[in-house]
């Protein structure tokens, strides 16, 4: 299993030095790069033992996926001019949570929603299908928007998709709306990629002692066979290179201690 962490360009070095596979950048950040910050981090990626496999924090809040702002005439565009920059990287993966993105008003009809993202989603998956990149939509947990909260809704969404969507699985978010572990089994076989993260006044990065409780997920995907890429996605702001090594290896125990218990 590939351990990753969600960060900025800027900080790939201390990624890197941390003990990480693979980083995971913003989409956002991808999609403003100027051609001599793509060549660089190009290079690093084939290069240095650091490679990006997926992207995160999809698109900036103004650019509406549903909703009554919703155009898909602006999602057409910055899909055009992030997908052909995130293949020059290797990207494979772009996951779409998008939290402010897909807010709807209380009053506004969640049938003309959901069928809003579903063109949203498709655009964006057959965008980026000429460039192998595969999309993958992360249910969000309620305190950070109020659509499409569950991992059994977001499946029953992608399953309705005319257009190859698989699901980000985010701990967190699965921790913060207080869903079983086992509620993500029927979409095993459609994750990605998984996100954890620290529930405590945001998300915070995970530590030795801090993971036991998010134990049980991780056996869980253990158990149903994922053996993808797990990639700590906490805020950044602050973390030295020694706190976040703490924190890559305290995942990669957790998952070894899964791992064996699975075993018995």
């Amino acid at each position: 299993m590939y351990i990753s962490c969600c960060a900025p360009a800027c900080q790939y070095q201390m990624v890197s030095e941390a003990g990480f596979d693979r980083i995971v950048l913003s989409a956002q950040e991808v999609a403003g790069a100027p051609p001599d910050v793509l060549q660089t981090l190009s290079h690093w990626f084939h290069h240095r033992n650091l490679t990006c496999w997926a992207l995160n924090d999809f698109c900036p809040p103004e650019l509406k996926l549903c909703g009554p702002n919703y155009s898909p005439g602006q999602v057409e565009r910055y899909v055009e001019q992030l997908a052909p920059k995130a293949a020059q990287l290797g990207v494979a993966q772009i996951g779409v949570g998008a939290p402010l993105s897909r807010r709807i008003p209380e009053n506004f009809s969640r049938q003309l929603a959901q069928a809003q993202l579903l063109e949203s989603l498709e655009l964006t998956a057959r965008l980026c299908r000429p460039y192998n990149i595969q999309i993958l939509l992360e249910p969000v947990c309620r305190q950070m928007t109020n659509f499409l909260n569950g991992t059994s809704e977001v499946l029953a969404l992608t399953d309705r998709c005319n257009a190859p969507v698989d699901i980000v699985y985010d701990i967190f978010h699965a921790w913060m709306m207080e869903e079983s572990p086992a509620a993500a089994r029927p979409a095993i076989d459609r994750i990605g990629i998984v996100h954890i993260a620290h529930a405590h006044n945001g998300r915070r990065l995970p530590t030795a002692e801090t993971i036991t409780q998010y134990h049980p997920y991780l056996q869980m995907l253990l158990d149903s066979g994922y053996q993808g890429e797990i990639s700590i996605e906490a805020q950044m702001d602050g973390i030295d290179q020694s706190r976040l090594a703490q924190s890559c290896q305290a995942l990669r125990q957790a998952l070894t201690s899964a791992a064996a218990a699975s075993r018995l």
